[in-house]
């Protein structure tokens, strides 16, 4: 496992820090510090605002404003991850307690049509990047299971280690008496009833 330091900030490349810390210069804002295994992540998309700010993001060039603080309103926005390493195991995210983590287990793309490959993950996709395009949502990483014959295989490691048998899948992972686990999930068509993922992400 990679490890590096930057300025005082420990990252874990393995794994998604949910950290918030803020910019000496920038009062009104927070970031949500997210790594990779090259260290610092530059993450490439996420819903609601896309602009990087602050002194220490630029100098780090990845520290995401995800919440802007005004002085009678709070809004919030949180961020779709497509740039997202799992770590070894669900115990090892790091979700505070009362907070909701999700993953969304997706098929890869086919290399012809630059569309996912599964007709399932293509029909709930629209609902997913709605679900959590809006403001007050929980974060969500987009995680990529591989082509047909990796995800066909027994051995992959989405259906070994994160007990992935159906693709789309949307995980919620939550701590548990002080471990994160798994709390729940919606898989294929469910994630198409508007209401039931309404529920779900409550």
């Amino acid at each position: 496992m990679l490890d590096s330091k930057a300025n005082g900030f420990n990252v874990d490349n393995q794994i998604l820090r949910q950290s918030m810390v803020r910019s000496p210069h920038q009062s009104k804002e927070t970031y949500l510090v997210a790594p990779s295994l090259s260290g610092l992540v530059q993450v490439s998309t996420w819903a609601g605002n896309t602009r990087l700010g602050g002194d220490i993001a630029k100098s780090h060039n990845c520290l995401l404003p995800i919440t802007s603080r005004f002085e009678n309103k709070a809004k919030t926005t949180m961020a779709i991850l497509k740039t997202f390493t799992l770590p070894t195991s669900a115990k090892e995210l790091l979700i505070g307690p009362g907070s909701k983590f999700f993953i969304a287990f997706i098929s890869g793309s086919d290399p012809i049509t630059k569309q996912a490959w599964c007709p399932d993950v293509r029909a709930a996709m629209p609902s997913i990047t709605t679900a959590f395009a809006g403001d007050d949502t929980p974060a969500l990483a987009i995680v990529e299971v591989g082509q047909k014959p990796e995800w066909n295989n027994p051995q992959n490691v989405y259906r070994t280690t994160w007990a992935t048998k159906n693709i789309p899948a949307l995980m919620r992972y939550q701590e548990v008496n002080g471990e994160v686990t798994e709390t729940g999930r919606l898989v294929e068509g469910e994630i198409l009833n508007k209401q039931k993922l309404q529920d779900f992400m409550a």
